[in-house]
């Protein structure tokens, strides 16, 4: 028989890297589960033999005789010798399976095969032999994508072929679903998966990993398929030292086929995610698991507070038993490692681990001391300067915290994250330039996650209102790590307040693409398309309430942008709802009283609401604005003249906002004061308030029509024919009132 051609790991995988028209597909069989802990093909059926072998030897030695060939691989028997061992009682064979794959526990290789079917759109299908569930559980794990499971033949007529989520097709079943192991289950693929098969294969060229090709099942199909196209292509990964079957390579031949000689599961797939810029990241990783743990525990501290705060008396008994077993708990572990410190004073080791419970509920002054007494038993330890650092962080106490970190480092200067650490304490207290060395520092000794740090960068940059270097330093994020959903929502931020709104619109739609789950990436999108297409802004506005109903936010969100385009009625639905879920944001109180006010509503009621604000917060720049606002209306419609007053308060409202540099849309606010200054005859500073809102957002309609207002002011026809249909094709309707 002629030998396959063979092509080298490397040129396949550059193959699939550079063939960006193509769609490939992993075949899975047994041995990709090795390392994860489940035992291959051949070691079951060998450990079947020796079981048959024990229970009756002589029976067993016969039926090898007469079944078995000799010169194949133990491995060939897998299905014959699993229907001898459990033919009796198939119920005890899925307990013997279940049993052996209970434990097992996703390898590195499939950390990155879960990267890249969630982040390559191209590369998305998993077929599998395998009925463990170590693809799917890497998903959930490692990714944000939750990936369709067919994992019986009775789901396959459910198998659509989209790029946006991950597929993996079990066509031997799930281990919970009586997988599929006897002769006459494995001899032929089931009806209902060759129509989907053959379209999946018709669509993605396959890669073979860890399987044996020794069913009757997916094999036949395979060459069923490869025949009747010899110009298919096909990769058939095989370990060395192990070459495949005759049949394999009969199965190559017949069509563009290829072995590829690899060292294992994970190697491969290890050098996939590198060239896919999926490579293992351990920040993320240790990031995601501790917000799920931040996200627990913050959960019971609410519950404990909550209970705390009622009467003793109104406490339903579940109530209390919650109460009691949180409180229960935390005073149990207190007390073990009291007892534990009682019995050894001089061990750093017990303050330092008592301490870090302390910090886990948030008790961080108590975490300080016993991170103090560690250190002043173990002078030397960096573990326990960077703790109490962080609970100095925590605390608000940048100096100590900062000092805490810079001995860390002098114990340990090539230590990443204790740069990190002091850099975040940095940026807390606006020290910019520190803040950049010390990332810069670890990007220098963490090369594995520089992604990440460029990413703390452009939040540092973002932080001290450099948006154009943190978008910069975003970009280098996303190419070093495509797959963070954080880095793309970070740039898009940034975009929004350089008003990039189709750039900041494009971040966010991907970071919605890598987590579809999360309210806030709708809510930012929803913030640029504001500026776009509104009818888009409040579809997503509406998303993100769907997703998490009790944040005010995007209540208030939704709200602002009815008011702005004159939507009164349903503002005041959104703003009385964002009130009642969070009632001390002052902003809130001023985006209703606007409403209120356009409704026609008593202008009592609009001074109490608008007054409400300014109870809230004595500097509210929202109270300001609005209240000069509304008295120029009022002024307007009235046809009265307008008091200085009204400037004054548009003035301190803009000046509020630079000082507490407040996230708003500042270009309708200079209009405000353009529409005071047209209205009292001083058109020359009404232009340079327009102009400071066009350089701000030049999509912005009301300001192209007041800009066609001064024209008319200064009987520039002209211009102001100009003007006013540039508002018209922005979709901007002036209110009588304007």
């Amino acid at each position: 028989m002629t030998e396959p051609k063979e092509c080298s790991l490397r040129k396949l995988i550059d193959t699939v890297k550079n063939s960006v028209e193509s769609h490939f597909c992993f075949i899975l069989g047994a041995g990709a589960s090795v390392s994860s802990g489940i035992d291959s093909g051949g070691t079951m059926a060998q450990t079947w033999l020796d079981e048959l072998r024990d229970i009756d030897p002589e029976e067993t030695t016969k039926w090898i005789n007469e079944n078995l060939d000799k010169n194949k691989d133990i491995a060939s028997f897998y299905s014959d010798l699993y229907t001898r061992r459990f033919n009796l009682n198939p119920i005890q064979g899925y307990i013997w399976l279940q049993d052996k794959v209970n434990n097992a526990f996703p390898s590195l290789g499939y950390y990155h095969l879960a990267s890249i079917l969630a982040n390559v759109q191209r590369i998305n299908l998993v077929i599998t032999t395998n009925f463990d569930s170590l693809t799917e559980d890497s998903l959930f794990i490692y990714t944000n994508k939750k990936p369709l499971v067919i994992a019986h033949e009775g789901l396959a007529k459910y198998v659509t072929f989209s790029e946006h989520r991950p597929i993996i097709a079990k066509i031997h079943r799930d281990l919970l679903l009586q997988p599929f192991s006897a002769i006459e289950e494995t001899k032929k693929i089931a009806d209902a998966w060759e129509p989907v098969l053959k379209k999946a294969l018709d669509r993605y060229i396959p890669i073979v990993v860890g399987y044996g090709g020794n069913d009757g099942s997916l094999m036949g199909l395979l060459k069923a398929i490869f025949k009747e196209s010899k110009e298919k292509q096909l990769y058939w990964c095989y370990r060395r030292g192990y070459p495949p079957k005759e049949g394999v390579k009969e199965l190559l031949n017949q069509c563009k086929g290829f072995l590829v000689p690899i060292n294992d599961f994970d190697e491969l797939m290890y050098l996939f995610g590198t060239k896919f810029n999926q490579s293992f990241n351990k920040k993320d990783l240790n990031n995601k698991i501790n917000s799920w743990i931040e996200r627990y525990e913050e959960q019971i501290g609410k519950m404990k507070g909550h209970l705390e705060k009622k009467p003793v008396d109104s406490r339903l008994p579940e109530e209390k038993e919650i109460l009691r077993v949180i409180l229960m708990s935390q005073s149990k572990k207190l007390r073990e490692l009291t007892n534990k410190i009682t019995k050894n004073p001089k061990s750093a080791q017990l303050f330092y681990k008592r301490g870090n419970y302390y910090s886990s509920i948030k008790k961080h002054k108590e975490a300080v001391s016993d991170f103090t007494e560690a250190i002043k038993l173990d002078s030397y330890n960096t573990d326990y300067y960077d703790k109490r650092g962080s609970s100095y962080t925590w605390l608000g106490e940048w100096e100590k915290a900062v000092s805490d970190f810079t001995k860390a480092i002098k114990l340990d200067p090539t230590n990443a994250e204790y740069y990190e650490y002091r850099g975040s304490v940095y940026n807390n207290f606006y020290d910019c330039k520190k803040a950049v060395d010390d990332f810069t520092k670890a990007i220098e000794f963490d090369f594995d996650n520089v992604g990440y740090y460029y990413n703390n960068l452009g939040l540092v940059y973002s932080h001290h209102k450099k948006y154009r270097k943190a978008v910069s330093d975003f970009t280098k994020a996303i190419k070093l790590s495509s797959a963070n959903a954080d880095h793309y929502s970070n740039r898009g931020v940034a975009h929004t307040w350089l008003g990039e709104w189709e750039k900041a619109v494009d971040d966010f739609t991907e970071t919605i693409k890598l987590s579809s789950v999360n309210a806030d990436h709708y809510s930012n999108r929803g913030v640029a398309h504001t500026w776009l297409e509104w009818e888009k802004a409040v579809d997503d506005f509406t998303k993100a309430i769907k997703l998490d109903p009790t944040n005010a936010r995007h209540y208030s969100n939704r709200g602002a942008v009815y008011n702005h385009f004159d939507e009164w009625e349903r503002a005041i639905d959104d703003f009385t709802k964002a009130i009642k879920l969070d009632p001390k944001k002052d902003r809130y109180y001023t985006g209703l009283a606007v409403a209120l006010y356009k409704v026609g509503k008593n202008i009592d009621e609009v001074n109490i609401t608008l007054e409400k604000s300014l109870s809230l917060d004595s500097e509210s720049p929202f109270y300001y604005l609005c209240r000069g606002y509304i008295d120029l209306k009022i002024a307007k419609k009235n046809k009265t003249a307008c008091n200085k007053e009204v400037l004054q308060n548009i003035n301190k409202g803009i000046a509020l906002i630079n000082k507490k540099h407040v996230s708003c849309s500042r270009e309708v606010y200079y209009i405000h004061r353009a529409e005071y200054h047209l209205y009292v005859g001083e058109p020359d500073k009404a232009y340079k308030d327009i102009q400071r809102s066009l350089h701000i957002n030049d999509l912005y309609g009301r300001a192209w029509y007041y800009l066609a207002k001064y024209y008319e002011t200064i009987s520039d026809t002209a211009n102001y024919e100009l003007c006013i249909n540039k508002s018209k094709d922005l979709r901007f309707t002036p209110n009588t009132d304007d």
